[in-house]
């Protein structure tokens, strides 16, 4: 069964949600990491909604949610989106799962709002190692932000002659999909471009730099991590922690 596609605004920004249904059950909201879109959950959502009923977000400049105008996607934004859907699925306390970036989102979230999250799961996503450049002299860090911004202005999405070349570049950059998989992935990440006559990619051309989340992954180290009503966890490739009702 197809989940059921909604938008809404945030911050005047046109972005878009994906309902799997159940209703009656908990519910509990997907949010997908960097160059993703929402439709990479379609598996762990359909399990899922065995117990629960299940969202997935597209991240600003992701999927089909709008391009934001100067190119505003730093964490606060992101987190701002997120705050703005959660009200309008308006149950709390709520249950996130986040991958990557979106693991980031979601526990910067439950850490301003830790009353309003039952459980929180992040996959790879609790911030940068000590040692990375992120945590440099605060001249450098800028310098850097500085020269991503200006060589990110120079990039223009990619695009393909038809899908299979689209479905190529996305198996070469991960052999480990299945030509099922990179169908599907490549579906829902690309655009058919009328001025071209190609497919093109739906993530805008720029993205969060690691300077955009020294402030987060500060705050959640010094601090141990703000814990939410039930506690948060982080899910990395070799220990997995399931959702508890």
């Amino acid at each position: 069964m197809e989940p059921i596609s909604h938008f809404f605004y945030s911050d005047r920004l046109k972005l878009q949600f994906w309902d799997y249904g159940q209703d009656g059950k908990p519910a509990l909201v997907l949010v997908h990491g960097g160059l993703d879109h929402a439709r990479n959950w379609d598996w762990v959502a359909r399990a899922l909604c065995e117990r629960y009923h299940v969202y997935a977000l597209d991240l600003r400049g992701h999927g089909n949610s709008a391009w934001a105008p100067g190119a505003m996607y730093g964490l606060v934004e992101h987190v701002l989106d997120l705050s703005a859907l959660l009200d309008i699925i308006h149950e709390f306390p709520i249950r996130l799962i986040g991958h990557s970036l979106g693991g980031v989102i979601m526990l910067h979230y439950a850490g301003i709002y830790p009353d309003r999250v039952a459980k929180a799961v992040s996959i790879e996503g609790i911030g940068f190692p000590a040692g990375h450049r992120v945590h440099g002299p605060a001249s450098q860090r800028q310098r850097t932000w500085i020269e991503n911004v200006r060589d990110i202005e120079k990039r223009t999405p990619h695009s393909y002659p038809d899908l299979k070349a689209a479905m190529a570049r996305m198996k070469e950059a991960n052999p480990r999909l299945s030509d099922e998989v990179a169908r599907h992935l490549t579906r829902h990440g690309t655009n058919w471009a009328l001025c071209c006559g190609s497919l093109t990619t739906m993530c805008a051309p720029s993205r969060p730099t690691a300077t955009t989340l020294r402030t987060l992954w500060n705050s959640m180290v010094r601090s141990r991590l703000p814990r939410c009503s039930s506690g948060a966890w982080k899910v990395g490739r070799r220990s997995q922690k399931t959702i508890r009702a």
